[in-house]
């Protein structure tokens, strides 16, 4: 699913008096094949690299992996499954990492591969985003946390916003799209972290198992000015000259 957005918006910022509105780009990541097997890669208003928490390691890379009848999703090159898990617990946290060059509104969060369902044995999946939005030093953790129903449906919750996750292709080897057209509450963002985290296991054991999860895209509106901003409540509004 892919939604498309003018090249200049004019947006307005929720909670704010209408008699003001702003001009900001959009920005539109979606994964490619292009993408396989590089550490990084430079896009309008943003940069996608491949991280890993243990500096000491070599440095990681993208992986992609398709979608079933949606097309190409990224995670983390990985030997055996390139996906946002990890069975090997003395391995080091993996993690996708979006970094925008101006804080960003993001619009339309979509993940893949996120069945939730018999087909991993995994019933209950989850996916943490680690958040650092404009104006503050320190990420926010949000996790979205899935629960399979039947080979349709699923239900999910999720503390970034009251905006909810839509799932569709929640079957063995479908597609298991997530999509969120407002995951954090219209904030300004920096950067965004998508990190493997770990969920209850199948008909109630207790040993934790790894989600599998790929990023598919993300549409933004880019704010570029501290004019702008202050409509958010980030920046203070520039001072008038003295003549």
């Amino acid at each position: 699913m892919s939604i498309s957005l003018p090249h200049l918006a004019t947006v307005l910022p929720q909670g704010r008096s209408p008699g003001r509105t702003m001009h900001a780009e959009t920005v539109s990541v979606v994964a490619r094949n292009a993408w396989h097997r590089q550490a990084s890669i430079e896009g309008p208003g943003h940069t996608l690299r491949a991280m890993r928490a243990d500096e000491l390691r070599p440095g990681a890379r993208i992986g992609i992996r398709t979608i079933p009848l949606v097309g190409a999703g990224a995670s983390i090159l990985d030997p055996l499954d390139d996906v946002l898990d990890d069975e090997h617990r003395e391995a080091p946290t993996r993690f996708l990492r979006i970094d925008f060059h101006q804080p960003s509104v993001v619009q339309n969060l979509e993940l893949g591969l996120l069945y939730d369902g018999p087909e991993c044995a995994d019933w209950s999946e989850a996916v943490r985003v680690e958040v650092r939005f404009a104006g503050e030093t320190t990420a926010r953790s949000f996790t979205l946390h899935a629960s399979y129903v039947n080979a349709g449906f699923a239900t999910s919750s999720w503390d970034g916003s009251a905006m909810p996750w839509i799932c569709s292709g929640i079957w063995s080897g479908g597609p298991g799209l997530w999509l969120n057209a407002d995951p954090f509450a219209s904030r300004l963002v920096e950067r965004i972290d998508l990190v493997v985290a770990l969920s209850a296991g199948p008909g109630g054991e207790s040993r934790p198992r790894d989600s599998a999860v790929v990023f598919r895209s993300l549409e933004a509106i880019g704010v570029p000015d501290a004019a702008s901003r202050a409509l958010f409540g980030v920046d203070p509004p520039p001072r008038p000259q003295r003549a």
